[in-house]
């Protein structure tokens, strides 16, 4: 039933129960505020009391302690209460159990008096009553009506009593009532003020409060939820009826809702077409590329297996021309010792050459002189003929001296042509040997050449070695990329299914929403 009140009638319902709450709440505390009026008037009637009390009880000790006679003492109190006083003009005052007065400042010709016979403006008896409750109870209040001092009004006073141990008497203090009533009218009055004030501020601003709302939901939040409702179960084909000129209130929003998620559903049904589409043509396009890219995968680690034959290879080669070059350095260095030894064998030709050529000269010399003593021979011959014989023996010595000159010549002669031909041969070898010294300085410029081209060969044997390393490291890990790849593209392919798929049943959950 209440789901049924319209939310106008529902917030002016809390508005009046706003009013009914700050009327509870302002009549509690002016209840509250009375009580604790009496509360604190009684607190202070009890205050006043047992300080008499306390008077009358340091006075009966000093009396019993012999300080002072028991007829001082009472005296010594009835003086000292006949000057207390309490909120302005408040004083208390005492009386026997045989209701005679002992203070009374406020009717002091009552003093000394019985008054066991006076009576209040109602007819009771406020002493009976007084000297009644303490002798029954000790303490306690009672109630008597009398004019206020300074009016002529009939106002009821309320006394506590007190009964003094040992002395027999009873003393009390009082207040008038009207004087909490006034101040409970001045509290009540400022309550009710302040209720009526809040009253009319929350009024105001409920009344701001309802029209807000009613500009803000721009309809009763019943059919806004009904709207929300049928968005809710899928429903977007129909209108909501919004006021002319509202452009702020929910139901407005809610109309652009609709009709933004009418749009967004219709645009997301063909993009969910368009992506299923392009998830089917994606995934048979990884498909293929996976195929392809696991070729090139297989072609890559062939190539790499290659390039690592082929980088062995090179790597024995530089091994190979690394050697050859030293190979090569010796017999450069061979080379040119045996250049150093032939320009040596050159020389020791040369100077063989020359002694030759020397001993031919002596030869000549030997030659020539076997030629002038075979002369001299012949002339002592002649002479020794001459001499007859005497000349004899000298004869003999004469032939002997030109075999003699005869065989040195022929030796002589022999020896030339034994030196004639060594110079020749000599000649001939020396011719040889400096052939053969220009062969060995073009060995050794051909040597160094080679050795040259050897290092070159080995330091770029070397560096062949070293860019090959570097492309088999580039083709390994070209290898590894593309392995990766095929793990993508298979990734990718995994995925672009799972796209379809989702396209699929976002299309299944898209199509609950029905639009005009």
């Amino acid at each position: 039933m209440f789901s049924n009140i319209s939310l106008k009638f529902k917030l002016w319902l809390a508005l009046g129960l706003v009013w009914l709450g700050l009327i509870s709440l302002g009549t509690y505390s002016a209840i509250d505020a009375h009580t604790r009026l009496l509360d604190e008037r009684f607190a202070a009637l009890d205050n006043i009391l047992d300080v008499a009390v306390n008077i009358a009880g340091a006075y009966r000790a000093k009396a019993a302690n012999g300080e002072m006679s028991p007829e001082d003492a009472q005296k010594a109190t009835l003086t000292q209460w006949n000057l207390l006083r309490y909120r302005n003009n408040g004083y208390v005052y005492a009386a026997t159990m045989s209701q005679v007065s002992l203070v009374n400042p406020g009717r002091p010709e009552l003093v000394g008096k019985d008054a066991s016979g006076m009576t209040d403006a109602k007819g009771n008896h406020p002493y009976a009553d007084l000297t009644a409750l303490a002798r029954t109870e000790g303490r306690g209040y009672i109630s008597a009506w009398s004019k206020k001092p300074g009016t002529q009004d009939i106002t009821e006073k309320i006394s506590a009593l007190r009964l003094v141990p040992g002395w027999d008497w009873v003393v009390a203090a009082g207040l008038y009532v009207d004087d909490v009533e006034a101040a409970y009218r001045a509290i009540l009055i400022g309550h009710l003020a302040f209720v009526l004030a809040a009253g009319l501020v929350s009024s105001l601003v409920m009344v701001l409060i309802i029209r807000n709302i009613e500009r803000s939901l721009g309809g009763e939040p019943a059919f806004a939820a009904k709207v929300a409702n049928r968005i809710a179960d899928g429903d977007l084909a129909f209108q909501v009826k919004v006021k002319a000129g509202d452009q702020g209130s929910l139901l407005f929003a809610m109309a652009r809702m609709r009709a933004s998620l009418e749009d967004v559903i219709r645009q997301f049904l063909e993009s969910a077409e368009t992506i299923s589409s392009s998830a089917s043509q994606i995934a048979a396009g990884n498909s293929d590329l996976s195929g392809r890219t696991e070729q090139a995968s297989s072609s890559l680690e062939r190539t790499a297996g290659r390039m690592n034959e082929l980088t062995e290879a090179v790597e024995q080669t530089a091994g190979n021309a690394r050697a050859a070059n030293t190979l090569v350095t010796n017999a450069a260095s061979l080379a040119q010792q045996g250049q150093q030894a032939v320009e040596q064998v050159v020389g020791a030709m040369a100077g063989i050459e020359e002694a030759s050529a020397k001993i031919g000269d002596i030869s000549s010399t030997i030659e020539g002189i076997s030629f002038q003593t075979n002369i001299l021979s012949l002339n002592a011959a002649v002479e020794a003929a001459r001499a007859g014989e005497q000349g004899k023996g000298f004869a003999v010595v004469a032939s002997e001296v030109r075999t003699l000159a005869h065989r040195s010549a022929t030796a002589a002669k022999e020896i030339k042509e034994l030196i004639d031909t060594t110079v020749r041969r000599v000649q001939t070898g020396a011719g040889h040997v400096s052939k053969t010294g220009e062969v060995m300085s073009e060995i050794v410029s051909g040597v160094q050449r080679v050795t040259g081209i050897m290092a070159d060969i080995a330091a770029a044997s070397s560096e062949q070695s070293q860019g090959i390393t570097e492309v088999n490291r580039s083709v390994t890990e070209m290898d590894g990329a593309t392995q990766q790849n095929a793990a993508l593209v298979e990734e990718a392919a995994a995925a672009a299914a799972a796209l379809n798929e989702q396209a699929q049943r976002l299309r299944e959950v898209v199509a609950v929403f029905r639009i005009a």
